[in-house]
């Protein structure tokens, strides 16, 4: 530490502090405390400018004696370089949305970024939660539980910000989307239930008009069409455990000689079991073999051990934040959507097959 930067400190430990600290300090009183200039402060404060070891010092210095914070959001303002990137996520915090946000809110700040997050049933609609950023200029924006409008994403990619769509799509494809492959997925666990000789199978959906339900519907209903000549029953329900509950009791009604099901998530699955288990003491595999999808952690559980089809959310956070990170870089650019491999875990709710 210098001599100058000596005298600023000792200032603060032994002498009154001026009259400038009173208020809120400004770099305006940091530069007069320093003896340098306001755009030296602004440098010291910028991350990667040039600025000598020496007045980096007494800038410091001074702004530690006053309790001088920059403002990083005026600074953005200014630069158009906000270092902010924006959520849309759902306000029911499932296990694997919370595992996505987590993942999201480290790999970013890793990457020299903070978040802000909205829930997108706060607002009307998808437009008004997503417009609630413009005043933050965000540099990109990620969605995971909501339907952008065509005019929204036009409007979007007009003032070059990056829009992507995280585990699901849009029907606009001008929309940028990470994805798992859902369709596979249901095939997968078509087959799987086929292997167990199941013979009448239902699907318990999840929110109607996603695209996460009706690709894994349509994947588990063209196998069963391909390779068995049925057409699955469906149980229309949500993405929560207490909608796998309902369902169960739906099941029971309608269909109770069902021997295998798939549902549309873990959290339906699970709710589905407990209800069919405590309620009708029917027994999971013997009776009714089940597969759900995603492998949230709670699937694992000794009191579950579901049969799933894994999607890996680790990995979907990544390539979703190195696209948004290269369309950040570029301005925008074409749409991408990629779409990732999926796999079946098999644990205990599915029965040995006989076919």
């Amino acid at each position: 530490m210098n001599n100058q930067a000596k005298k600023i400190d000792s200032a603060a430990d032994g002498g009154k502090k001026p009259d400038i600290a009173r208020a809120a300090p400004t770099s305006k009183d940091v530069a007069r405390l320093a003896g340098v200039s306001q755009s030296a402060v602004s440098r010291v404060f910028t991350p990667g400018a040039s600025v000598s070891d020496a007045t980096r010092e007494r800038v410091q210095a001074a702004a530690r004696q006053l309790g001088y914070k920059p403002n990083a959001f005026a600074r953005g303002l200014i630069t158009r370089h906000s270092r902010l990137i924006g959520l849309v996520f759902p306000q029911q915090a499932t296990p694997i949305y919370s595992l996505a946000l987590a993942e999201f809110c480290q790999r970013l700040h890793q990457a020299g970024y903070q978040t802000l997050i909205v829930t997108a049933e706060n607002f009307s609609n998808a437009d008004e939660a997503v417009r609630t950023f413009f005043d933050y200029q965000i540099e990109g924006l990620v969605v995971a539980s909501a339907t952008l409008s065509s005019s929204l994403a036009r409007e979007c990619a007009e003032q070059g910000l990056p829009v992507i769509q995280f585990a699901r799509r849009e029907r606009d494809p001008s929309i940028s989307a990470v994805l798992s492959d859902n369709q596979h997925g249901g095939k997968l666990a078509a087959s799987t239930l086929v292997a167990a000789a199941c013979t009448s199978l239902a699907y318990i959906a999840g929110n109607p008009g996603t695209s996460t339900n009706e690709e894994r519907f349509r994947g588990f209903a063209a196998h069963l069409k391909k390779t068995q000549g049925q057409v699955p029953l469906v149980i229309d329900a949500a993405f929560s455990y207490q909608d796998g509950c309902a369902a169960a009791h739906r099941l029971m009604q309608e269909a109770p000689r069902t021997d295998g099901v798939f549902c549309a998530s873990d959290m339906i699955a699970l709710g589905f079991m407990d209800t069919l288990r405590s309620d009708y003491r029917v027994r999971i595999p013997e009776d009714i073999s089940v597969i759900g999808f995603d492998d949230a952690p709670e699937a694992s559980w000794a009191s579950y051990q579901l049969t799933t089809i894994r999607q890996d959310i680790p990995r979907l956070v990544q390539e979703t934040c190195d696209l948004l990170m290269a369309q950040m870089e570029q301005g925008g650019g074409a749409p991408v959507i990629r779409e990732l491999a999926v796999e079946l875990v098999m644990r205990g709710t599915v029965r040995a097959g006989t076919a």
